[in-house]
């Protein structure tokens, strides 16, 4: 539900334009800009190596990987996340991003 609360707030600030969910922690994010993207988060509240290698070998393949302020992210999670090349952002950073155009 984390992810859903996410886009719904991100559409709501018009930073979305619509989202597709495809599953419970991943979807595909329709942006203003008109480009998309693969976002998961996970549902745990202890973000780990598990839950980033889901995101990547999933499919459809995550471009981002977003956590809120209140999960634990471990630091081996961070390291994962950078080994496979996916960034790994707090919501505000992702919504931050969104904002300024940079995603």
């Amino acid at each position: 539900m984390a992810l859903v609360h996410t886009l719904m707030n991100l559409r709501d600030e018009g930073l979305v334009d619509r989202f597709d969910l495809i599953n419970e922690e991943r979807a595909r994010v329709h942006l203003i800009s008109g480009r998309s993207i693969i976002v998961y988060m996970s549902k745990d509240y202890i973000v780990g190596v598990p839950a980033i290698t889901e995101a990547v070998v999933g499919d459809p393949r995550a471009d981002y990987i977003v956590y809120n302020h209140w999960d634990r992210p471990t630091e081996l999670a961070f390291s994962k996340a950078k080994e496979l090349g996916v960034p790994f952002l707090i919501y505000n950073e992702f919504r931050r991003r969104i904002r300024d155009g940079i995603l």
